[in-house]
């Protein structure tokens, strides 16, 4: 899978999931946020922009968020 195609995936999936709280489609803040409940260490909505965009990658060795997510 391209870094591309995963971008894209993870935006499909980000934009059907609900907020637990406001019950709306995540954004790319409240995600990264969440990753940060889940990790202990949060992410910027620039950061999953750059994801979902190929502009940047979760790194190999960097499990826990690929597990997170």
């Amino acid at each position: 899978m391209s870094d591309v195609d995963f971008g894209k995936q993870l935006r499909s999936y980000r934009l059907r999931c609900k907020d637990p709280v406001s019950g709306r489609p995540l954004s790319q803040q409240r995600l990264g946020e969440l990753l940060g409940e889940e990790m202990g260490a949060g992410f910027s909505g620039a950061a999953i922009s750059d994801w979902e965009r190929g502009a940047s990658k979760i790194h190999v060795d960097d499990r826990l968020v690929l597990i997170s997510l």
